[in-house]
């Protein structure tokens, strides 16, 4: 048998393609190409977001060292420092080199916060990093010092003084129970 020729065809059932079958493979592609963009799109956002936070980071880690190699560079902060933690007379210098240094204690802390809130710098890592921090405010010089620049410089947000306020109380508390301890572990003896 021989095959069909085109004159044999009905011209009826002959397909043709017309504007709206253009119309229709236009629209597709262009579906298939906005799906494309948008995937493209997510992984750029989650590829610069990770960035940020890198970044971030990098930028909370280099603010903290930075202060931290002061103490270690400039000796009279360390006396400062020293003195602070002895809990020694400090010289009008060393109230000076404590006091900036508080202050930029503080500031490196309270844009790590503002980190935090933005999203930039997770809860965990600050929580993890803020160690020495604490240590150098825990000093009743540091203290002092703190609530200067808080109350007569109008110095740090609200979240700085929350979290600064927070661990004075803790301090505070955590030295009464130790008082209260001593004292009753001392009743009842006689000497």
């Amino acid at each position: 048998m021989k095959p069909p020729t085109r004159l044999h065809e009905d011209p009826s059932t002959e397909r043709r393609i017309t504007l709206d079958d253009f119309a229709n493979l236009a629209a597709i592609i262009s579906g298939i190409s906005v799906v494309v963009t948008l995937i493209f799109l997510v992984v750029q956002i989650r590829v610069n977001t990770k960035a940020l936070r890198s970044n971030a980071i990098e930028l909370f880690y280099n603010g903290y060292l930075d202060v931290t190699a002061d103490a270690n560079q400039l000796p009279e902060v360390a006396v400062a420092l020293q003195k602070a933690f002895a809990d020694k007379a400090m010289s009008t210098s060393d109230n000076h080199h404590l006091c900036v240094y508080i202050q930029r204690v503080c500031s490196v802390l309270e844009r790590a916060l503002i980190m935090v809130k933005d999203g930039m710098l997770d809860q965990g890592t600050f929580d993890m990093s803020i160690a020495p921090a604490k240590m150098t405010l825990s000093t009743s010089a540091s203290r002092h010092w703190y609530f200067y620049l808080k109350n007569k410089r109008g110095l740090f947000r609200s979240e700085l003084h929350e979290l600064v306020e927070n661990y004075y109380a803790e301090l505070d508390s955590a030295d009464a129970m130790a008082k209260a301890s001593s004292s009753e572990s001392g009743v009842g003896q006689v000497g």
